[in-house]
C-alpha cells in the first residue's frame, strides 16, 4: 500500500462545521428579512441530516440535500420559473416551452426546457457543479455558457486562473448523480477535509479533526443508514492512525496519533 504523506493544519485543528453554523444561522435570519419582503416567494430548507422533496407549482420536483435550501416563486402561471438554490438540489423539471426552468445557483445561472440534473453549490465550496442526467441544460458564468447533454456536467470554478472559470466534462457517470437521494453518498476524488464536511452535513454531526492531515484522495460508495464512527473507521483508518471519540451526540472528534 503506498504510503500516504501528511500535511499539518494552521492550530492543529480542523472544526469541519463552525463555519457552516454560522452560515446557516444567518441564512435563516436573511430568509426571515426577505420573506417579509417578498410574500411572492417560498423557502425551504433540509437542515444537516435531512433531506427533503419539494413539488414546485408547476408540477416540477426538487430533491433537497442536507445542509440546502431553495427559494421558489409562489405562483408560477405567470410564466416566472426562476428558483435559487443554496446547497445541492436534484431537479426533474416539466417542461414548458414557452416558460423556460431556470436556476441560479450562487453566479452560475441555468436555463432549462424539460429536464432531470443535480446542481451542486455549497456556500464554503469555492466551486458550483451541474450535471445532467437526460435532456440538456445551458449553463452561464458571466460571459461564458455552454450546453450541456445527457452525460456532461459543468463545472464553475471562479478562483480559476486560466481566464475559463467554466469547464465541462463528458462521458460522466450520471447514474451516480442521484445516489444522494437514496441515502447513498459517492465521492469521486475527494480529500480528507471535503470528505468530513459532506459526512457532517449528511448526519449532522459536528467533526473535528486535530492533527496532522493524509493528503489521500478518497473515492467510494457508501449508506447513511451505516454508524458514522463505522465509516470513519472504513475510510480513514486505513491511512492514518486515529483515535475516534463521541463527546456528545452530535459531536465527533478524530484525533491523530503521530
Amino acid at each position: 500500500m503506498k504510503k500516504a504523506s501528511f500535511y499539518f493544519l494552521i492550530a492543529g485543528l480542523l472544526a469541519v462545521t463552525a463555519d457552516e453554523v454560522l452560515y446557516f444561522r444567518r441564512l435563516r435570519q436573511h430568509y426571515r428579512d426577505r420573506v417579509k419582503a417578498s410574500p411572492t416567494m417560498v423557502f425551504v430548507s433540509a437542515l444537516r441530516g435531512q433531506q427533503k422533496t419539494v413539488t414546485l407549482p408547476d408540477g416540477s420536483t426538487v430533491w433537497l440535500n442536507a445542509a440546502s435550501t431553495l427559494a421558489y416563486p409562489v405562483d408560477m402561471t405567470d410564466g416566472d420559473r426562476t428558483v435559487e438554490l443554496f446547497g445541492e438540489a436534484f431537479f426533474d423539471v416539466v417542461a414548458q416551452p414557452s416558460h423556460p426552468f431556470q436556476v441560479r445557483a450562487k453566479e452560475m445561472f441555468i436555463e432549462v426546457l424539460g429536464t432531470r440534473f443535480n446542481v451542486r453549490n455549497y456556500p464554503e465550496e469555492i466551486s458550483s457543479h451541474a450535471m445532467v442526467v437526460s435532456g440538456n441544460i445551458r449553463v452561464s458564468y458571466h460571459d461564458q455558457a455552454a450546453t450541456l447533454h445527457s452525460g456532461e456536467a459543468a463545472n464553475v470554478d471562479p478562483a480559476d486562473l486560466s481566464g475559463r472559470a467554466l469547464s465541462l466534462r463528458r462521458g460522466v457517470d450520471t447514474a451516480s448523480a442521484a445516489d444522494w437521494t437514496k441515502g447513498l453518498l459517492t465521492f469521486t476524488n475527494v480529500d480528507l477535509p471535503g470528505l468530513l464536511h459532506d459526512l457532517s452535513r449528511a448526519y449532522n454531526v459536528d467533526i473535528q479533526l486535530i492533527g496532522p492531515v493524509s493528503d489521500h484522495r478518497f473515492q467510494g460508495k457508501l449508506s447513511l443508514q451505516e454508524p458514522l464512527e463505522e465509516v470513519i473507521a472504513r475510510l480513514v483508518v486505513p491511512y492514518m492512525h486515529v483515535t475516534i471519540s463521541r463527546p456528545g451526540k452530535q459531536q465527533l472528534i478524530i484525533t491523530v496519533n503521530r
